[in-house]
């Protein structure tokens, strides 16, 4: 079965996922889930999810290009898994609300620019972040949901 356009679709963004956590373990330093989990003394967590998450988009992509019945599951779990480890994060972020709105401030400093205590308690606030997980829950939704729909392509395999 030839590759349709929803495949490359799929391509496109499995290999900017794969490379958005390859980032994150290559510059871990700058990144402020890092920074949050290692200040709550859980910086392992932070490398096995991006491990992980990473790992399981390389396969993602490899069955993308290779398609196997195998790598229909694989894709699948690997989004099930990107967001529970989200909603993990958020949970802990929720928990320790105040670090968060600490780390903001100290990033935002360090960066040079200038952030109030109001504007840094309305972006970091519950809302914010429960309706971000939401929204990013929405795109792997739509992600599940085209691997669903293309299953034949992997089942080819």
């Amino acid at each position: 079965m030839k590759k349709n356009k929803t495949i490359y679709f799929l391509i496109i963004v499995f290999i900017w996922l794969v490379l958005k956590d390859a980032e994150g373990l290559f510059m871990y330093a700058k990144s402020e889930d890092y920074m949050f989990l290692s200040g709550a003394g859980l910086p392992a967590v932070y490398f096995f999810i991006s491990t992980a998450s990473m790992t399981i988009g390389l396969a993602t992509l490899i069955f993308l290009f290779r398609p196997k019945a195998v790598g229909l599951h694989i894709s699948i779990y690997g989004i099930l898994f990107r967001i529970l480890a989200a909603g993990v994060v958020m949970i802990l972020s929720l928990m320790n609300i105040d670090a968060v709105k600490h780390l903001a401030s100290t990033k935002t400093s360090a960066s040079g620019r200038t952030m109030t205590l109001e504007m840094i308690d309305t972006f970091v606030s519950p809302t914010v972040m429960v309706s971000t997980f939401l929204v990013m829950t929405l795109f792997y939704a739509l992600l599940f949901y085209l691997l669903r729909k293309n299953r034949a392509y992997f089942l080819q395999g």
